[in-house]
């Protein structure tokens, strides 16, 4: 009956390190959509500073108004108001993804850990039911 036992929690075991090695996987996968997800966001920022940036050039270029009052188009309080709320959007989503991104690697370590302790328990399982097997079929041979 012990060996019966033994093979239940091994089987067991490794039936929630498949589950686990699944997870990892899963939450892999999102870690590198979260690293593609900051990219773009990067990479959306500069566009849509450089979207303003020519719409108030344009502007600028067309107003003889602020062409006396500013220097250039990056001294457009509007256009640093636009440039400041776009960026701190930017910053926001960042902190958002970052949070994100620490969460799945919390997620990744516990997992692993969890996977790390079930395969050292199959292992000592193993190991015990080898020990049972050859203390069965040694019985009474002494």
């Amino acid at each position: 009956m012990a060996i019966a036992n033994i093979f239940e929690n091994i089987i067991s075991a490794k039936t929630r390190i498949a589950q686990l090695t699944c997870n990892i996987t899963n939450n892999q996968a999102l870690k590198r959509l979260a690293l593609a997800t900051e990219g773009e966001l990067g990479t959306d920022l500069a566009r849509q500073k450089e979207e303003i940036r020519e719409h108030y050039k344009d502007l600028y270029d067309e107003n003889d108004e602020w062409q006396e009052m500013y220097e250039c188009v990056d001294d457009v309080e509007d256009f640093c108001a636009e440039i400041d709320k776009l960026e701190a959007n930017y910053y926001a989503d960042l902190k958002e993804l970052s949070l994100w991104e620490q969460n799945i690697d919390a997620d990744i370590t516990t997992d692993t850990t969890e996977k790390n302790e079930l395969q050292l328990q199959v292992q000592n399982n193993q190991e015990a039911l080898n020990t049972e097997i050859k203390s069965d079929f040694s019985f009474g041979l002494k």
